[in-house]
C-alpha cells in the first residue's frame, strides 16, 4: 500500500454521490478541509434515496458516511418490530423516613412543580452491535 504514492492527500479525485436520482456534486469542498457536506430537507427525500452509489474518478483517497435521521414528537413514536427496543419508564422521587424511594409514575400520579423525576431507559437487542447512539433533548426551561 505505500509503496503506490508519496502524496495521496494532495490528490483531489472527482467524487459523485447518488441518492437515488438525485445527485450530490462531491468537488464543492470547504476551504482548506475537503468536506462536502449536504442537508436535504424531509419534503424532499424520497424512498429512492436509500439507495446510494459513490465513484469516484482520479487518484488519490477518498472517504465518507452518509447519515440519514430525523426528529420526531415523542407522543408521535409508536412501536415497532426491529432488533431494538426501547423501554422508557418514570419514577418520581419521594423521601421517607428510610431515604429516597423511587415510586413508578402512572396515570393517577399527581405530580407537582419541584417534584424530582428519574428516568430509566432500557435497550434491547437481539444481535451485537457495534454501537446504540442515544441522544437527549435539552431539558425544559
Amino acid at each position: 500500500m505505500l509503496l503506490e504514492g508519496t502524496d495521496w492527500l494532495t490528490e483531489t479525485p472527482k467524487l459523485t454521490v447518488k441518492l437515488g436520482d438525485k445527485t450530490i456534486d462531491g468537488n464543492k469542498r470547504r476551504a482548506k478541509r475537503h468536506l462536502t457536506q449536504t442537508t436535504i430537507s424531509g419534503n424532499e427525500v424520497t424512498a429512492s434515496m436509500g439507495n446510494i452509489t459513490a465513484t469516484r474518478e482520479g487518484k488519490g483517497i477518498s472517504w465518507g458516511a452518509v447519515y440519514w435521521q430525523y426528529f420526531e414528537q415523542l407522543d408521535k413514536i409508536t412501536p415497532a418490530q426491529t432488533p431494538l427496543s426501547i423501554v422508557k419508564q418514570l419514577y418520581v422521587q419521594r423521601d421517607s423516613k428510610t431515604g429516597p424511594v423511587l415510586e413508578p409514575v402512572t396515570e393517577k400520579t399527581e405530580l407537582k412543580p419541584g417534584d424530582l423525576l428519574k428516568v430509566r431507559i432500557e435497550v434491547r437487542v437481539d444481535r451485537d452491535m457495534e454501537f446504540v447512539h442515544l441522544k437527549t433533548c435539552a431539558p425544559l426551561a
